[in-house]
């Protein structure tokens, strides 16, 4: 296997009852191998979330089951042998983040153009980090934009994932 594809998605709801408003979210992920068999698919539910958090989360999620850290021989074994991966996102961004914005945020010392500290600067950050790790171990790691809710069945599969993992956890909630 020689190219592992990766869809993303994350899913937010207002939560209120009573005096309580929280964001409720999640972040979601269904890995593929070529043949297109779904090899790893989870989702993560959180408290106190936006969507830019839980969309980013889900490719840094993502990236760590692929364990870039790991030698081939040590790697999960849905992975061995892979060095490339796509990651396909419909947050515009993420991807923009990762493709145009991470390394001018960076020689800004992690600011945007008006001065103002980058959002959610605790996951850019750690997506710079397995950015520049994968170039160092030559792994090819391209985060590709996919139209959300246009039929793309892989894309439709992670935001569904995403949004019953962020329902579960109000019911919960809810008791």
């Amino acid at each position: 296997m020689s190219i592992i594809r990766v869809y993303t998605d994350g899913a937010v709801s207002k939560y209120k009852k009573g005096d309580t408003k929280k964001f409720f979210g999640a972040s979601a992920f269904v890995a593929l191998a070529d043949d297109d068999s779904i090899v790893h698919a989870t989702a993560k539910a959180r408290i106190d979330t936006t969507i830019s958090r839980e969309e980013m989360s889900a490719i840094i999620d993502a990236l760590e089951w692929f364990d870039l850290e790991s030698s081939d021989i040590s790697r999960n074994a849905e992975v061995k042998g892979c060095n490339t991966l796509e990651i396909y996102s419909d947050s515009e961004y993420c991807v923009k983040a990762w493709n145009e914005r991470m390394d001018n945020w960076k020689k800004k010392g992690w600011k945007v153009n008006s001065g103002k500290p980058v959002a959610n600067l605790d996951l850019v950050k750690k997506l710079d980090e397995f950015k520049d790790y994968a170039k160092e171990v030559g792994i090819d790691v391209s985060v590709i934009h996919v139209r959300a809710h246009e039929g793309d069945e892989f894309n439709e599969y992670a935001d569904n994932l995403a949004v019953k993992s962020k329902l579960a956890l109000i019911a919960v909630v809810e008791g």
